[in-house]
């Protein structure tokens, strides 16, 4: 009998082990985990716009002075006003979703098709990464956003 009661808590553990080591953490390589809740209902402002290099670094935006602000809707609507280098600001709206295990956010509509992995979500900071990126023909951009 205590021989059958160990196997069966050697069996227990051994089961509980695996199934703790195959849940996903967020803020690895591959993505943070985006909670809707903590994306939507504030406005995300853009601090810093980087472009990826030939050589895979990055390189901070410096010809000129443009601003992203994005306001994400609970019905997966978003809006994004942009103020231009030259003053102009211009708004476009679509729809944006999760996917890959909520990792990544895709956006549409109004030229807008992009999907960008998240790398940082806090209650103040937004970081996210599209590569490739349709943003002015770069191979790659990263955006720092905070509200």
């Amino acid at each position: 009998m205590k021989n059958t009661l160990t196997l069966k808590n050697f069996f227990l553990f051994l089961f509980f082990s695996i199934a703790a080591a195959s849940c996903k953490k967020g803020g690895s390589d591959n993505g943070t985990t985006v909670k809707p809740s903590t994306l939507t209902g504030v406005t995300w402002t853009s601090n810093k716009v980087e472009f990826q290099k030939a050589d895979g670094s990055w390189e901070a935006q410096t010809d000129g002075d443009f601003h992203f602000a994005f306001v994400f809707n609970s019905d997966n609507t978003f809006s994004v006003t942009q103020t231009y280098f030259n003053g102009g600001k211009g708004t476009k709206t679509g729809t944006w979703h999760l996917i890959n295990n909520d990792t990544q956010v895709t956006l549409s509509g109004n030229s807008y098709a992009d999907t960008y992995t998240v790398t940082q979500l806090t209650s103040s900071t937004l970081q996210w990464t599209a590569i490739p990126s349709s943003f002015f023909g770069k191979s790659g951009v990263r955006e720092t956003f905070s509200h």
